[in-house]
């Protein structure tokens, strides 16, 4: 499975963000600025294009730039996870009890399976790449707190995704758990597309 490289998702997200109107080259580029020079956005746009990722129309002398329908639902989904595990994991301050930590920690787990699951069914090569940069940051946060919990359900969730859709769904998700944890505690901040080798070029 290839990833899209953090570059390319950077353009393509804030594409995404301007809505099904999308954004005009000018205003994208000073989005970008000074992360990308403009030489870089036209490049990485046209790889997108060609991947049929965003489309490019004229508007009135001005090149709009407009993400696919299936990438601004792929970005808004991420959006709405990252929100709803934020808003979760948000009570664990304020929470004592054993077991209601636990039961949270529980529904962390059973929220971040569907995270990755949909992931894997929609745009992986955008959306795995980015939760793998989230959780990365969460478990920096959290550390081992969040550990056992998600180890333990992990392994029932990546056997069901093998049996179903095969050893390289599986392993790609695999891949980007352990990216995630291995780079909260080791400050590895190598991503999962480098790691496994596999970067899209466009």
């Amino acid at each position: 499975m290839e990833f899209l490289e953090k570059k390319q998702r950077l353009v393509l997200i804030q594409v995404a963000k301007a809505g099904p109107g999308g954004t005009t080259l000018s205003e994208l580029l000073e989005l970008t600025y000074p992360v990308l020079t403009r030489e870089t956005v036209n490049k990485i746009l046209e790889g997108l294009y060609f991947s049929s990722l965003i489309n490019v129309v004229r508007d009135e002398g001005e090149v709009r730039v407009i993400a696919s329908k299936s990438v601004r639902t792929s970005v808004m989904y991420y959006e709405y996870y990252v929100s709803s595990v934020t808003s979760l994991l948000s009570k664990l301050k304020d929470v004592n009890d054993k077991n209601a930590v636990q039961d949270i920690l529980i529904e962390f787990s059973s929220l971040l399976n569907r995270m990755l699951f949909y992931g894997l069914t929609n745009l992986p090569e955008l959306y795995l790449p980015e939760m793998a940069e989230f959780l990365k940051g969460i478990f920096t946060i959290t550390g081992d707190k969040l550990f056992p919990p998600v180890r333990e359900d992990r392994e029932l969730f990546l056997k069901l995704i093998e049996k179903y859709r095969g050893k390289a769904d599986s392993s790609a998700l695999a891949l980007i758990l352990k990216s995630a944890e291995g780079n909260s505690q080791s400050g590895n901040t190598t991503s999962p597309s480098q790691s496994s080798g596999e970067q899209h070029q466009g």
